[in-house]
């Protein structure tokens, strides 16, 4: 039983540890945003060197939140503060 409490403690301080990455890395993304605004995905793919669905899960909870909106043309528009 003690292993098992120690794999379950183990396995949640790794989530833990990759819900503080995962919250840190969508951070960046949210100034990045803010310091380039109107910027689109494409920017944002070169300026972190991250595919295009973990930029795309990010940029989704930001929406979610209600902290950025997509302006424009899906060919030319970008991501804005709101």
């Amino acid at each position: 039983m003690k292993i098992l409490e120690k794999n379950k403690e183990e396995s949640q301080q790794i989530l833990n540890l990759k819900e503080q990455e995962e919250t840190k890395a969508v951070k960046q993304l949210y100034d990045a945003i803010s310091f380039n605004p109107g910027e689109p995905a494409s920017f944002l793919l070169i300026l972190f060197d991250i595919r295009a669905n973990v930029l795309e899960r990010r940029l989704q909870k930001l929406k979610d939140d209600g902290k950025i909106e997509y302006r424009g043309t899906k060919k030319g528009g970008g991501y804005w503060i709101r």
